[in-house]
């Protein structure tokens, strides 16, 4: 279900460098529902192997670190999208630019496009990483057998 979930995000985000607001609310919000369906399908099925990957007495601990490692990445994605979104405008006006009003479309659409798909490449790593974790959870569990 993770994979499933990581492959509906990945789609949801190739949506979103793709539409470029040319078919806006419509597309916008079919988008928005693939993507919360993703997170929705990731989010479950990934907090469930990670407390299968641990003992019991650790599950605790594992919740929390968890839940920390969730917020900080939550934070660090809003800080670094934005971060890279205004990076973008500047560089396409070549002045610096910390509001986005009067800014043109082509700036704008430009810096979304590029977030979105530094957004789709963290996306394909997530899903790298989950399932090499998941062929060695699989091998450790044949090795015991």
């Amino acid at each position: 279900m993770a994979a499933v979930g990581a492959g509906l995000l990945l789609a949801a985000e190739v949506g979103l460098v793709w539409d470029q607001q040319q078919n806006e609310p419509f597309t916008f919000a079919a988008i928005s529902v693939v993507m919360a369906i993703g997170t929705g399908l990731f989010s479950t099925a990934n907090n469930t192997m990670i407390m299968q990957s641990v003992s019991r007495d650790q599950r605790g601990s594992a919740g929390a670190v968890n839940s920390l490692t969730r917020e900080f990445g939550m934070m660090m994605g809003a800080t670094g999208s934005t971060i890279l979104y205004y990076a973008v405008i500047s560089h396409q006006l070549g002045q610096r630019t910390v509001t986005a009003i009067d800014v043109p479309n082509t700036a704008r659409l430009a810096a979304q496009s590029i977030v979105y798909l530094v957004g789709a490449g963290l996306l394909i790593s997530i899903w790298w990483l989950m399932m090499s974790l998941r062929r060695h959870i699989n091998d450790r569990k044949e090795s015991r057998n």
